[in-house]
């Protein structure tokens, strides 16, 4: 999409990479502060930063600095998520544990789909970043589910 040749790859590797390792270090302090609304915020940014890639991505420098944007709320999330599962699961974290790297895996996998779909379908090689930014708000749709769920049961104690 920005034109440059396959050498560059790497250096597109490299950054996420480096925006994951940042991610996971703000989802540490973003969970200390309420995991609650990390997972909210790391939403709505990942929503948005997806949608600001479809612009981005067609210039070097921006659509590097969008893909750290990317990776890094990706790695705070993806804390956040463990962490509240693990908050909800009860007498159950192994198995809560083991159920959110499967779901990241399902989520991966579907997400690589319905973007190959898109490009397939002839939307170009910036779409699959409108499909991300839907399954963000999808995300966000079954994070409020499951807090009303949440709060309805009185055993499974405080949200912070």
């Amino acid at each position: 999409m920005t034109g440059r040749s396959e050498s560059w790859v790497p250096i597109f590797l490299l950054v996420f990479g480096v925006g994951s390792i940042v991610g996971t270090w703000m989802g540490g302090l973003m969970a200390d502060w309420s995991i609650l609304r990390s997972l909210v915020l790391n939403g709505l940014v990942m929503a948005g930063l997806l949608l600001v890639f479809t612009v981005t991505a067609q210039w070097t420098l921006p659509a590097l600095l969008t893909l750290f944007g990317v990776s890094a709320v990706t790695g705070a999330w993806v804390i956040g998520l463990q962490l509240r599962l693990m908050s909800v699961a009860g007498a159950a974290k192994t198995l809560g544990a083991a159920m959110n790297h499967a779901s990241l895996n399902l989520a991966n996998a579907l997400g690589a789909w319905l973007g190959g779909l898109v490009i397939a379908a002839g939307y170009g090689y910036a779409a699959p970043s409108l499909v991300g930014a839907g399954l963000a708000g999808t995300g966000l749709l079954i994070l409020g589910a499951s807090v009303l769920v949440h709060v309805r049961d009185a055993r499974s104690g405080p949200i912070r």
